[in-house]
């Protein structure tokens, strides 16, 4: 059905794939219903339409009815005010730096570790429990004791 309607609007794509970052580029609205694939989307401030979502907000176009799909996505495609506010609202804590320079920090950490702690991590203490119940559990399974 999504490929038909695509088909009668020139200004329409449905993408079958979701090739990540590409795709959200491309596009300036998502539809979508509760896939965890929407705050990544809103992260680019990017309104989406939901069609029932399971946790509705004020950073939403949720609908509860198929011929209010429509509509929706030309609100969105307005991008009003009040909701790009919600929007980055509800976007700041699941991402703090908003200013291309993520890679440069986990770049300048690795070189902080290699620079203080001459590139070694800590041991993970000995936890014999723990080895002694995986190997009961392999016992249990298998007759065969490992140690």
């Amino acid at each position: 059905d999504y490929t038909a309607m695509a088909e009668r609007h020139p200004n329409v794509t449905f993408s079958r794939i979701n090739e990540g970052l590409k795709t959200f580029r491309q596009s300036d609205v998502m539809l979508c219903d509760s896939s965890s694939i929407i705050v990544e989307y809103m992260l680019l401030n990017k309104p989406v339409v939901t069609y029932r979502n399971t946790h509705p907000g004020n950073f939403l176009l949720d609908v509860q009815h198929i011929e209010d799909i429509a509509p929706a996505i030309e609100k969105a495609l307005t991008y009003p005010k009040e909701l790009m506010e919600n929007i980055y609202a509800y976007t700041s804590p699941h991402e703090g730096h908003r200013d291309g320079q993520n890679s440069a920090r986990v770049l300048d950490a690795v070189d902080d570790f290699i620079a203080h702690h001459k590139g070694r991590l800590k041991r993970k203490p000995l936890n014999l429990f723990r080895k002694l119940k995986m190997r009961w559990k392999v016992y249990k399974n298998t007759g065969k004791f490992y140690f």
